[in-house]
């Protein structure tokens, strides 16, 4: 009977393993050589499955397939992300800081205009000193349990600077949530203006996003820490490139290990990654920065149509916080 168990327990890891191996194979390798790879694959758990049941020569096969599996083991692990690939134009440069003081400067900024459909990268030269808010800027598209977060930074009488984790798309590519847990996508660090990377979810995308702006209440040592930490990994990044996981290196979950350098009382919540109910959280914290009660404080932070609404000569900063 133990051995029978021994069996179905083993059965269980070949067709976990195996269906976990095929999945990769497919985002990783494509055409006719990734059929092939696909193939051999699910040949070697299928006679893994035979061997487990119905091969009483001996554990030739059962040494065979452990090092299939050791070896396709090897070969995940050392897949290297990658600078090189052929990004699109909006995820062609990725940013990256200077520290000098008080001051930093971020390079590479982006600063797109998808109306006019031109593109500009810029720096930003910032004063620490100056820093007078933070926002998250949740955007919907589909679930509202999800929902992408933007981190951004106001500064006093200039334009506030945004923070989006993202999947760094090459050309050709489409996000894939499944793809995400698969190696698929390098992981990177955009900053935008937010006439660029908020607007182009209320105004530009087809279809348009759900997008919510949260004032969160912070004191400024919490502010400058999460700051600093972006610009830290961002540069981290621009040496060393590292996947996106759909679970554990996303846009909220990045954010979560960056507050954690800082506030080791923050804990993991379901929240974080299901991202579209971060306002819930928000909420129960007392952590947006408006008068209690809150109300309806989705309500409220609803922006969509206040960057629609725009005035020419308007700053879109200023709309959206109108």
């Amino acid at each position: 009977m133990f051995v029978i168990f021994l069996k179905l327990l083993f059965s269980l890891f070949i067709v976990a393993f195996g269906a976990w191996g095929c999945l990769a194979i497919s985002f990783q390798i494509r055409g006719l050589v990734g059929a092939l790879i696909l193939i051999c694959w699910a040949g070697i758990s299928m006679a893994a499955l035979y061997g487990t049941w119905f091969d009483n020569t001996g554990n030739g096969w059962l040494w065979a397939y452990l090092l299939s599996v050791v070896l396709f083991l090897f070969v995940w692990v050392s897949l290297p992300a990658r600078l090189d690939r052929n990004w699109v134009p909006e995820l062609q440069n990725t940013v990256s800081g200077t520290v000098d003081g008080r001051k930093v400067t971020l390079h590479n900024v982006r600063d797109f205009n998808w109306g006019t459909g031109a593109q500009d990268w810029v720096e930003r030269e910032l004063d620490l000193d100056q820093m007078e808010g933070l926002d998250v800027i949740l955007s919907y598209w589909g679930s509202p349990k999800i929902a992408h977060a933007i981190v951004s930074f106001r500064f006093k009488d200039v334009e506030p600077v945004a923070f989006s984790v993202e999947i760094r798309k090459e050309v050709g590519e489409s996000f894939s949530s499944l793809g995400g847990f698969f190696k698929t996508f390098e992981l990177a660090f955009i900053a935008a203006n937010e006439s660029d990377i908020v607007a182009l979810r209320t105004n530009h995308r087809d279809p348009i996003e759900d997008v919510y702006l949260y004032p969160l209440n912070n004191s400024a040592r919490e502010r400058e820490a999460l700051f600093l930490g972006y610009v830290n990994r961002a540069n981290e990044l621009a040496e060393n490139p590292a996947w996106y996981h759909t679970l554990t290196a996303n846009c909220t979950t990045v954010i979560f290990d960056l507050v954690r350098d800082f506030r080791n009382d923050v804990k993991l919540d379901k929240r974080i990654i299901m991202s579209g109910l971060l306002p819930d959280l928000f909420a129960e914290r007392g952590v947006i920065d408006r008068p209690k009660p809150y109300g309806d404080y989705r309500a409220i932070a609803a922006i969509t149509a206040k960057g629609q609404a725009m005035q020419d000569g308007q700053s879109y900063s200023d709309a959206i916080r109108k």
